[in-house]
């Protein structure tokens, strides 16, 4: 089956196509294109086409307007074109050119062939091949291309030096840790240091001040201790 042409590039049309002129005199390998009123262009990209009195032109496609200048500018863009230095004051404009039709008769044709090829089917070839067809027909609607699976294994997780995977036997020793196993507790030593560290705030040989509402130890009644920073609340001594 012979394959279907590519279709042609068509540039948007500019109401009635006003006509400017060369603000400066350009040469034949120019790329940017000075011109009296840049208002008369359509955007970028687009074609112009360069003519004189003597029935001489060029056509041209710029891809940039910047200022008053066609930029991005390639010259000689129609089949049979010649690029050539012109002076200031021709005329320039969004004329219809040839190779403008020639797009349109071209994607014409095309869009007809499409129209005339027949409906596809699993043995019959249309718009598509019968492969992409019966493919397409085993896709469920709403399926994904690639399924999220349901679980991840381990080996697919980078770890890092804020995430890693611990192993049960670290578990367990952290949580027999935590419940005192090995002798003493976490809380104990923590209740431990509580006490060290009112003791030598009470006895003036480390500063308490920033500490802030910290446990550090417990009396009965609050005649149990004099304080002379800190405060007691619920049995228990803070500072």
């Amino acid at each position: 089956m012979a394959s279907t042409p590519l279709s042609s590039r068509m540039y948007p049309p500019w109401p009635y196509s006003t006509p400017s002129e060369l603000a400066e005199p350009i040469s034949a390998t120019a790329t940017q294109i000075p011109v009296a009123d840049i208002s008369a262009f359509p955007p970028a990209p687009n074609i112009a086409v360069i003519r004189d009195d003597d029935e001489n032109a060029e056509t041209i496609l710029y891809t940039l307007k910047i200022g008053n200048a066609l930029s991005g500018v390639t010259r000689a863009y129609e089949d049979g074109d010649v690029a050539r230095s012109w002076d200031t004051g021709v005329t320039i404009a969004t004329d219809i050119a040839a190779l403008v039709i020639a797009a349109m008769q071209g994607n014409i044709e095309i869009a007809h062939s499409d129209a005339d090829k027949p409906p596809v089917g699993a043995t019959q070839a249309g718009l598509m091949t019968p492969a992409m067809y019966l493919k397409l027909l085993g896709i469920e609607p709403g399926a994904l291309n690639n399924p999220h699976p349901s679980t991840h294994p381990a080996a697919m997780i980078d770890e890092s030096t804020t995430r890693r995977f611990v192993s049960d036997e670290w578990l367990a020793t952290v949580n027999d840790f935590l419940a005192g196993g090995g002798g003493v507790s976490l809380l104990q030593i923590i209740e431990d240091l509580a006490h060290l560290t009112f003791q030598l705030a009470v006895n003036g040989l480390i500063d308490a001040e920033g500490m802030g509402s910290v446990i550090v130890d417990v009396f009965d009644t609050p005649d149990s201790v004099i304080l002379e920073s800190g405060q007691f609340a619920n049995g228990r001594v803070f500072i």
